[in-house]
């Protein structure tokens, strides 16, 4: 009984751009959970040491619970890259299509416009890459 088992191509520049950034994206991820910690645990004394006022702590919870669980679904999907699955493709694009809108929208509430500007760059490149001819071709097989 003979079985065909041809080589799976090496994985183009384009997908291993994603995934890099992609990584990058996760551990930065990883530290502002981290640092967001202390916040939510003693939340005056941080506040005070800058002198601001602090935000509403319901505010501030549901934007790390938020943040934790985009961090995740990027951790999932970019565990995912090897598997070539077009869902993959597809989901990463979905991802970073309503990152770059909840960019938009972060950026036009807190006046925060070039932490905005970067996320929607870089969103737009992570798409612009896995609308490739290779990338496509990769995740097809």
């Amino acid at each position: 009984m003979a079985q065909n088992h041809a080589p799976n191509p090496a994985m183009p520049g384009q997908v291993r751009a994603v995934q890099v950034l992609m990584w990058i994206g996760v551990a930065f991820g990883v530290i502002a959970l981290v640092l967001t910690l202390p916040l939510l645990l003693s939340p005056g004394s941080a506040f005070q040491a800058a002198g601001v006022e602090p935000p509403p702590m319901g505010a501030l919870w549901g934007l790390t619970i938020l943040s934790a669980i985009f961090l995740v679904a990027e951790l999932i999907l970019v565990l995912r890259i090897p598997r070539r699955q077009a869902s993959t493709r597809t989901g990463i694009i979905v991802f970073f299509g309503l990152s770059a809108v909840v960019a938009l929208v972060n950026a036009a509430l807190s006046k925060s416009f070039a932490g905005g500007v970067f996320s929607v760059v870089v969103a737009a490149v992570i798409i612009g890459l896995l609308m490739s001819a290779p990338a496509k071709e990769y995740f097809s097989a």
